[in-house]
């Protein structure tokens, strides 16, 4: 509040200048004064509201940095599948593909990343890695891509919404870095896979996934 205090005694000062709701007594000497205290308000809240509104405009930075994306830009999904730009591979139910994203901090002392898959047409759990497969590009697996090397399987499996939404963790649950029992400093990339319910859409296997997502992780 500290910071405001200087804004907020110019405006109450111009304020009692105006008359608060009487007629002022508008000398020369008063407009003069009062033109200079707004004119001093409007440049101690302008970068404020600056901030404010370009903060309220645009999404939230992720943590994260997506890879190997199944919309046809880079490793041909098995198919012909390809989704939508940046998603994996298009599934039986929703022709966008799994896409991952994240909120949160990567943060080891203070974790609240969320892994975020939409699209998503099965049961599904997170498998986290140490490398990316295929130069970051993935290797075919069954319906779409594996994009994560050394595998290492962190959730248990999760039902999606009817909307096709699964998150990891849902509240409740142990924080992503304490599963992976990562360190700061290290990168660990992760994906979304999933079994489609739709036998034969693609292949005989319902394995799907979305796109990778690598992030790097702080103290």
């Amino acid at each position: 509040m500290s910071g405001w205090a200087g804004p907020l005694q110019l405006l109450l000062a111009a304020v009692d200048l105006i008359g608060g709701g009487r007629r002022p007594q508008r000398s020369a000497t008063n407009m003069t004064i009062m033109k200079l205290q707004l004119a001093s308000l409007v440049s101690h809240l302008a970068p404020v509201l600056f901030v404010f509104l370009s903060s309220g405009s645009s999404a939230p930075a992720m943590s994260g940095t997506p890879y190997c994306v199944g919309d046809g830009s880079g490793l041909a999904c098995p198919c012909g599948n390809s989704g939508s730009p940046g998603h994996g591979c298009r599934n039986s139910k929703f022709v966008h593909g799994g896409l991952l994203t994240d909120t949160g901090l990567a943060s080891v002392s203070a974790d609240t990343l969320v892994l975020k898959g939409q699209y998503i047409s099965g049961p599904a759990y997170v498998a986290s890695g140490s490398s990316q497969l295929g130069g970051g590009n993935g290797i075919v697996f069954g319906d779409g891509l594996l994009c994560v090397g050394g595998v290492q399987i962190l959730s248990k499996v999760h039902t999606p919404k009817p909307s096709g939404v699964v998150m990891f963790p849902s509240a409740g649950e142990v924080p992503l870095s304490v599963l992976g029992m990562t360190t700061a400093g290290s990168v660990r990339h992760y994906q979304i896979l999933y079994k489609d319910k739709k036998l034969f859409y693609c292949t005989f296997r319902k394995d799907n996934g979305t796109n990778g997502l690598s992030v790097t992780w702080v103290p």
